[in-house]
Protein backbone atom coordinates (compact mmCIF):
# COMPACT_ATOMS: atom_id res chain seq x y z
CA UNK A 1 0.00 0.00 0.00
CA UNK A 2 1.30 3.41 -0.96
CA UNK A 3 0.77 6.53 1.10
CA UNK A 4 0.10 9.45 -1.23
CA UNK A 5 -1.06 9.57 -4.83
CA UNK A 6 0.57 7.35 -7.43
CA UNK A 7 1.06 8.30 -11.06
CA UNK A 8 2.35 6.49 -14.14
CA UNK A 9 4.02 8.19 -17.05
CA UNK A 10 5.33 7.25 -20.49
CA UNK A 11 7.48 9.63 -22.50
CA UNK A 12 6.36 8.35 -25.88
CA UNK A 13 9.00 7.28 -28.37
CA UNK A 14 11.69 9.83 -29.24
CA UNK A 15 15.14 9.73 -30.84
CA UNK A 16 18.05 9.57 -28.44
CA UNK A 17 20.23 12.60 -29.11
CA UNK A 18 23.47 12.20 -31.02
CA UNK A 19 25.51 13.56 -28.11
CA UNK A 20 25.46 13.73 -24.35
CA UNK A 21 22.08 15.05 -23.34
CA UNK A 22 19.39 15.31 -20.69
CA UNK A 23 16.63 12.98 -21.78
CA UNK A 24 14.12 13.33 -18.94
CA UNK A 25 13.51 15.63 -15.98
CA UNK A 26 11.08 15.25 -13.09
CA UNK A 27 10.33 18.42 -11.12
CA UNK A 28 8.50 17.96 -7.80
CA UNK A 29 5.71 20.41 -6.96
CA UNK A 30 6.59 23.21 -4.52
CA UNK A 31 4.25 21.81 -1.85
CA UNK A 32 4.85 18.05 -2.07
CA UNK A 33 7.49 15.33 -1.93
CA UNK A 34 7.88 12.95 -4.90
CA UNK A 35 9.09 9.37 -4.52
CA UNK A 36 10.54 7.64 -7.58
CA UNK A 37 9.05 4.13 -7.46
CA UNK A 38 10.13 2.76 -10.85
CA UNK A 39 11.98 3.98 -13.95
CA UNK A 40 12.52 2.10 -17.22
CA UNK A 41 14.21 2.98 -20.48
CA UNK A 42 13.68 0.82 -23.55
CA UNK A 43 14.97 1.26 -27.09
CA UNK A 44 14.24 -0.03 -30.57
CA UNK A 45 17.95 -0.62 -31.21
CA UNK A 46 18.73 -4.09 -32.57
CA UNK A 47 22.51 -3.90 -32.15
CA UNK A 48 24.17 -4.77 -28.86
CA UNK A 49 25.72 -1.69 -27.25
CA UNK A 50 26.56 -0.57 -23.74
CA UNK A 51 25.00 2.81 -22.95
CA UNK A 52 25.66 4.85 -19.83
CA UNK A 53 22.70 6.33 -17.97
CA UNK A 54 23.06 8.83 -15.11
CA UNK A 55 20.47 9.75 -12.50
CA UNK A 56 21.27 13.18 -11.13
CA UNK A 57 19.76 15.65 -8.71
CA UNK A 58 19.70 19.27 -9.93
CA UNK A 59 19.26 22.58 -8.13
CA UNK A 60 17.72 24.43 -11.08
CA UNK A 61 15.21 22.85 -13.46
CA UNK A 62 15.68 22.91 -17.20
CA UNK A 63 13.06 24.09 -19.69
CA UNK A 64 11.95 23.95 -23.28
CA UNK A 65 11.27 20.22 -23.46
CA UNK A 66 8.22 18.20 -24.39
CA UNK A 67 5.75 17.73 -21.54
CA UNK A 68 5.18 14.16 -20.40
CA UNK A 69 1.83 13.64 -18.67
CA UNK A 70 1.77 11.68 -15.42
CA UNK A 71 -1.59 9.92 -15.16
CA UNK A 72 -3.19 9.17 -11.78
CA UNK A 73 -3.38 5.46 -10.94
CA UNK A 74 -6.61 5.93 -8.98
CA UNK A 75 -9.76 7.28 -10.61
CA UNK A 76 -10.66 10.68 -9.19
CA UNK A 77 -7.15 11.65 -8.05
CA UNK A 78 -6.04 15.13 -9.14
CA UNK A 79 -3.40 15.76 -11.79
CA UNK A 80 0.25 15.41 -10.78
CA UNK A 81 1.36 18.70 -9.21
CA UNK A 82 4.87 18.65 -10.64
CA UNK A 83 6.27 18.66 -14.17
CA UNK A 84 7.89 15.98 -16.29
CA UNK A 85 9.77 17.05 -19.42
CA UNK A 86 11.77 15.14 -22.00
CA UNK A 87 14.60 16.50 -24.18
CA UNK A 88 14.93 19.96 -22.65
CA UNK A 89 16.56 22.56 -24.88
CA UNK A 90 17.81 24.32 -21.74
CA UNK A 91 19.16 21.66 -19.39
CA UNK A 92 18.99 21.61 -15.59
CA UNK A 93 22.03 22.97 -13.76
CA UNK A 94 24.23 22.18 -10.76
CA UNK A 95 23.94 18.42 -11.04
CA UNK A 96 24.82 15.90 -8.33
CA UNK A 97 25.35 12.33 -9.52
CA UNK A 98 23.18 9.75 -7.69
CA UNK A 99 23.59 6.69 -9.96
CA UNK A 100 25.75 5.90 -12.96
CA UNK A 101 24.88 2.70 -14.77
CA UNK A 102 26.05 1.00 -17.94
CA UNK A 103 23.40 -1.18 -19.53
CA UNK A 104 23.08 -3.06 -22.77
CA UNK A 105 20.43 -1.34 -24.88
CA UNK A 106 19.02 -4.71 -25.98
CA UNK A 107 18.01 -5.44 -22.38
CA UNK A 108 16.77 -1.94 -21.61
CA UNK A 109 17.46 -0.21 -18.32
CA UNK A 110 15.40 -0.39 -15.15
CA UNK A 111 15.71 1.16 -11.73
CA UNK A 112 13.31 -0.40 -9.27
CA UNK A 113 14.68 0.99 -6.00
CA UNK A 114 14.57 -0.91 -2.75
CA UNK A 115 13.61 1.10 0.34
CA UNK A 116 17.24 1.97 1.07
CA UNK A 117 17.84 3.08 -2.53
CA UNK A 118 14.64 5.03 -3.03
CA UNK A 119 15.04 8.48 -4.55
CA UNK A 120 12.96 11.12 -2.79
CA UNK A 121 12.61 14.60 -4.27
CA UNK A 122 11.98 17.37 -1.77
CA UNK A 123 9.45 20.04 -2.71
CA UNK A 124 10.70 21.75 -5.91
CA UNK A 125 13.40 19.07 -6.19
CA UNK A 126 14.64 18.04 -9.64
CA UNK A 127 15.70 14.60 -10.91
CA UNK A 128 17.47 14.37 -14.26
CA UNK A 129 18.08 11.29 -16.41
CA UNK A 130 21.02 11.89 -18.69
CA UNK A 131 23.00 9.96 -21.27
CA UNK A 132 26.51 11.41 -20.91
CA UNK A 133 27.79 9.71 -24.07
CA UNK A 134 26.27 9.32 -27.51
CA UNK A 135 24.73 6.04 -28.61
CA UNK A 136 25.70 4.48 -31.91
CA UNK A 137 23.15 5.88 -34.34
CA UNK A 138 20.03 7.50 -32.98
CA UNK A 139 17.85 4.81 -31.44
CA UNK A 140 14.27 5.56 -30.47
CA UNK A 141 13.76 5.37 -26.71
CA UNK A 142 10.78 5.34 -24.37
CA UNK A 143 10.98 6.17 -20.67
CA UNK A 144 8.24 4.97 -18.35
CA UNK A 145 7.88 5.26 -14.62
CA UNK A 146 5.81 5.25 -11.47
CA UNK A 147 6.00 8.13 -9.03
CA UNK A 148 4.20 8.91 -5.79
CA UNK A 149 3.31 12.42 -4.64
CA UNK A 150 2.93 13.06 -0.92
CA UNK A 151 1.46 16.40 0.13
CA UNK A 152 0.10 19.05 -2.17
Amino acid sequence: MTIGRSYRFASGSFSLPAGADEILQILAPSDAVVIIEDLRITTDQETSEQLRVNLQRATTAGSGGTTVTARPVEVGDPAFGGTILRQNSTEATTLTLLWELWENVLNGWRDFPTPTGTIVLSPSGVLVIKTPAAAAGTPAVTITGVITEIGG
